[in-house]
């Protein structure tokens, strides 16, 4: 019997806060999805973006040693995904359509242009929407994995 091919699974910007900042409610649930993820051989896939995001805390408090960490981790264990040119139409049409942040939008986009299997989120106002290019838009607790 052949092997299932590789999904990509989408972190949101939130997912990456609560693992590296090991929050108190959900930082246990999303290391528990990370390591799903990575157990059955799925690629983890995030945006520069979120990245950035994640970095802002450290970056605002000059605490270099958080800073290593996290580029550390997401270089060691994370596909990063771009915001390029070719990204911008997704991001107009999908801020148009449904009407989300920009942040949203740039994470959302980047995700559709690789066309991502799983998009997982904490935020509620993301779960269920509909995006070409993402095949799943999920909370944490209801995730497919």
């Amino acid at each position: 019997m052949g092997r299932a091919p590789v999904s990509q699974v989408f972190f949101d910007s939130m997912l990456w806060a609560y693992l590296l900042e090991a929050h108190p409610e959900f930082g246990r649930p999303v290391r528990s999805a990370l390591e799903t993820v990575q157990a059955r051989g799925h690629r983890l896939v995030t945006s520069a973006f979120a990245i950035g995001e994640v970095l802002v805390a450290p970056v605002a408090k000059a605490d270099r040693a958080r800073i290593d960490r996290a580029n550390g981790f997401f270089n060691a264990r994370v596909t990063v995904l771009e915001f390029r040119r070719t990204t911008v139409m997704r991001f107009a049409e999908i801020r148009a359509r449904h009407r989300v942040s920009a942040s949203d939008a740039v994470n959302l986009a980047c995700a559709a242009e690789a066309g991502v299997d799983l998009f997982l989120t904490n935020d509620k106002r993301l779960q269920g929407k509909i995006v070409p290019g993402i095949q799943f838009i999920s909370s944490l607790e209801n995730a497919p994995l």
